[in-house]
């Protein structure tokens, strides 16, 4: 699919406690250590930027993200499977930098498994560098996995 289709197709809403019955399923096929319905609802609840990323009717996307004092934290950025690798991620993760800007974030930071390469290269295109690391971050299986912290800093202009 070319990538002007795929920006003129897609449609980004403010996501509701409705959107979270389509969500959780993605949510369990996408991640080993997946959010609970609680904390989804939680980020909802408090009013956290909370995106769906729709391709007409079908959710094919949804983000998390925390807005504090100058900066952005991206906690949860994903992608059905089966929508995986056409550049649906880029354009999410592009629409949730649009919000941290309008909310005059200076910065974006965000954590991810070491282990999650494909994610790790979208971020480092993106302009993420990283920063920093977390050991025995996530937990699941029985398996403890460090996590690399990454930031993006935007470039606005006239600064």
């Amino acid at each position: 699919m070319h990538n002007e289709s795929i920006k003129n197709s897609l449609t980004f809403k403010k996501m509701t406690l409705a959107d979270l019955v389509e969500i959780e399923p993605i949510e369990q096929l996408c991640y080993p250590n997946p959010w609970s319905r609680k904390v989804m609802t939680d980020c909802v609840k408090a009013h956290y930027q909370c995106v769906s990323m729709r391709y007409g009717e079908e959710l094919i996307g949804y983000a998390f993200m925390l807005i504090g004092v100058n900066e952005s934290h991206l906690l949860n950025l994903s992608v059905t499977p089966q929508q995986q690798r056409k550049g649906y991620a880029e354009r999410l993760l592009q629409h949730m930098a649009y919000i941290s800007r309008y909310w005059h974030c200076k910065k974006m930071l965000l954590e991810v498994r070491i282990s999650n390469l494909p994610a790790i290269r979208l971020y480092e295109k993106a302009g993420f560098e990283y920063i920093g690391r977390r050991k025995n971050y996530y937990h699941y299986d029985g398996i403890q996995e460090d996590a690399l912290v990454m930031e993006w800093i935007f470039s606005f202009p006239n600064q």
